[in-house]
């Protein structure tokens, strides 16, 4: 596990800024001191009040606010492209947070800090090569390899949303007026797209996380893990191992390890 650069009177404020919820921690040696979690507010003034709030009611000596946040962000940490968070795209959100609480503020995408938690953190960094799926109020998947993150300025995560797929539908009478519709074998979706990934980028892990895996873990996710580790199994000469995330929060671990590391060039 990594060893921690922060003074033990300085703390880190992890923030995961996702779609539905935002989740935050009072972060120091390497332990979650306090923790909440919270609707996500879909106005971005109302945003930066909660986040000021939060971070004047700590009253720790916090030395960075470190931010693993949903959607696409520029250089300047201004949100450019999101499906879920459409009115903070283009608002200078953590600007205004660092200029009005003295705090300086460090961004990555919530995928990339997610698969970094991960790696770090739950596996102890022990794996050659990780591949992490969120399922929840979006769909990607950051990778993990030789000890990196796989990121580039123009796409930090896998986008799986965007992904174009086959997909089996069948009909379905509807219970209010006994109209036939189409209905996709979402599932058999699951199955192909963890087959693809696995194939494709060869890691040794797939951790599956996101509120959805907590919520439909036996009835959906495990039929589609058993699928295709059994396609798996007979076609590669190597194992994949597929589990559920290790970490609730990876994505806080993986703001709290970025933090460890830009402290060392704040020193």
């Amino acid at each position: 596990m990594a060893n921690s650069f922060i003074n033990n009177d300085e703390h880190i404020l992890a923030i995961d800024l996702g779609g539905s919820y935002t989740k935050i921690a009072l972060m120091r040696d390497e332990q979650i001191l306090e923790q909440k979690v919270f609707p996500t507010p879909q106005i971005p003034e109302d945003f930066i009040k909660l986040i000021k709030l939060e971070i004047f009611e700590f009253n720790k000596n916090i030395k960075l606010v470190s931010v693993a946040a949903a959607g696409i962000w520029d250089e300047k940490m201004i949100l450019r492209q999101s499906f879920n968070l459409a009115k903070f795209i283009g608002y200078e959100i953590w600007s205004k947070i660092e200029q009005d609480t003295k705090t300086k503020v460090i961004l990555n995408t919530d995928l990339e800090m997610a698969v970094l938690g991960e790696a770090v953190y739950g596996y102890n960094d022990q794996l050659e090569n990780l591949l992490y799926i969120n399922f929840g109020t979006g769909y990607s998947a950051g990778l993990y390899k030789d000890g990196k993150v796989f990121s580039t300025s123009y796409s930090p995560c896998l986008r799986l949303d965007m992904m174009i797929q086959p997909q089996r539908a069948y009909l379905k009478n509807s219970k209010e007026d006994g109209l036939q519709e189409i209905e996709y074998e979402s599932d058999d979706l699951i199955t192909s797209n963890i087959i693809n990934l696995a194939v494709m980028f060869s890691p040794q892990v797939i951790a599956l996380g996101g509120g959805k895996v907590k919520e439909k873990w036996s009835e959906r996710f495990k039929p589609c893990i058993n699928n295709a580790m059994n396609y798996l199994n007979q076609n590669l000469n190597y194992q994949i191992k597929i589990e559920a995330a290790k970490l609730d929060y990876p994505s806080l671990w993986g703001a709290y390890q970025i933090a460890q590391e830009k402290q060392k060039t704040l020193n």
